[in-house]
């Protein structure tokens, strides 16, 4: 498989970088901020264009596979595009998961990332945060198969002991 450059590469926000605050709905309705998020410790950020992209139902597919092995590791994975609530609930109900599903349907939080790109959608960027609201790792390179397997054993490897 060929790996494909985000549009607004430059933008992206960059490791080492405070991560900018937010608080979106959930597909249940309820406002989470990343502060309640970081509250449980690290937290993994995936930015995506929408929900029924094939490519991207792969991908939180197999972040549903892993959120059992990311959650021993203390990190809370959370979804974010542009769909509705009801949209994300439905995915969710037919997929089964459990995901933080947030909807960033004016895509203010995806512009402070650098995830919007000139086309009007996001680039598929995941973003490891720490404890401390600090952007620890970017995964930037979109990828035309599910990553989360890859991003799961760098993690382990080299962030949490």
């Amino acid at each position: 498989m060929v790996d494909i450059e985000p549009i607004n590469e430059s933008h992206v926000l960059s490791a080492g970088l405070p991560a900018p605050s937010f608080s979106l709905q959930n597909f249940d309705g309820n406002e989470i901020s990343l502060a309640s998020l970081l509250h449980g410790g690290l937290v993994l950020l995936y930015f995506c264009t929408h929900v029924g992209d094939p490519g991207v139902t792969d991908e939180i597919r197999q972040l549903t596979e892993y959120q059992s092995r990311f959650s021993k590791l203390g990190i809370t994975p959370a979804i974010i595009s542009k769909d509705s609530p009801s949209v994300h609930q439905k995915f969710a109900k037919k997929f089964n998961t459990g995901l933080y599903m947030l909807t960033d349907n004016d895509f203010r939080t995806s512009q402070l990332y650098g995830v919007h790109n000139a086309s009007g959608l996001n680039s598929r960027v995941a973003f490891i945060l720490s404890k401390d609201g600090e952007v620890v790792r970017v995964f930037d390179a979109v990828r035309m198969r599910p990553f989360f397997g890859e991003i799961y054993q760098n993690i382990r490897q080299t962030i949490v002991p």
